[in-house]
């Protein structure tokens, strides 16, 4: 009789640049600034985009979209559509 036991291991490994997740958003706010689409500091910028997540959360519960997050920072800044839409792009 023979027995076989058989085994998929997949490793996956994945690595980020900064020590918390939310610096990921001063890194943006560099980024932004620099393309010139942004006229805020990239610290201003990740504390909006933080709080925008916050409130996205707050009006639409577990079902938060990037798209739901950037519409929250435009209408906190006063952003068009298009703004918001290279924002998140």
């Amino acid at each position: 009789m023979i027995h076989v036991a058989s085994y998929d291991v997949f490793d996956t490994l994945v690595t980020r640049l900064v020590g918390q997740p939310t610096s990921v958003f001063l890194l943006l706010g560099r980024r932004l600034s620099q393309r010139g689409l942004v006229p805020w500091t990239p610290e201003a910028f990740a504390r909006a985009r933080t709080e925008a997540e916050q409130r996205a959360y707050a009006s639409f519960g577990t079902g938060v979209t990037l798209r739901h997050v950037y519409h929250e920072l435009g209408s906190f800044f006063g952003l068009s559509d298009a703004q918001q839409e290279a924002l998140s792009a």
